[in-house]
């Protein structure tokens, strides 16, 4: 107990000796975007953030009111796909139509890095609730497209030892027919993961 009270009473001085440095280590974050501090410390710190240490935050630009509103609908890749040739990155891949707007975009480096949310979507903050999920469940089961236990999954809880995984290629939730079970005869392969 004394041990744990002599090493909060460290801490707290610590802090109180550093706090100005503290403060300004992240009002200069928050307005350039960049880790502050040394070299040596913005290369841990960058390790965290994928090796990157720049761009980390973007200030606002209140040039007038749909782009400022729009700068928290943008979605940046990050700064370390600038220097990389190859367009892979850039594409607008099929999984992400109606999800990320395909024109606002702009042009020059950041094209294709810097991307913003379509009109319709909305950021979701609360997963599913257990009935959509058993619902969903039940009809994937019912239709014979994914036999596992889905509560996991779409509750964003990673799937460890022996976690089955299932492979199908869907073209379309949305446009389901009643002819399902004969577009896709067991398309469904079962793959097991040994721990």
């Amino acid at each position: 107990m004394i041990a744990a009270i002599s090493s909060l009473n460290i801490l707290q001085s610590y802090l109180s000796k550093r706090s100005n440095e503290l403060g300004i280590g992240i009002g200069f974050f928050l307005s350039t975007g960049n880790l502050p501090g040394t070299q040596i410390s913005r290369f841990i710190l960058g390790r965290h953030f994928g090796g990157q240490y720049t761009g980390l935050s973007v200030p606002a630009d209140n040039i007038n009111f749909l782009r400022f509103a729009a700068q928290f609908r943008a979605l940046h890749r990050g700064a370390s796909f600038n220097e990389i040739r190859t367009t892979e990155v850039r594409r607008l891949l099929p999984e992400a139509w109606g999800f990320i707007c395909p024109v606002h975009t702009p042009d020059g480096a950041p094209c294709g890095l810097l991307n913003h949310l379509a009109e319709p979507v909305d950021v979701a903050y609360v997963g599913p609730s257990f009935d959509e999920i058993e619902k969903l469940a039940e009809w994937l089961t019912r239709e014979k497209l994914r036999p596992v236990e889905l509560v996991r999954q779409l509750s964003s809880q990673a799937e460890h030892d022996g976690a089955y995984f299932i492979n199908f290629i869907l073209s379309s939730l949305s446009n389901t027919t009643t002819h399902h079970s004969t577009i896709f005869p067991h398309s469904c392969t079962l793959l097991h993961t040994e721990p």
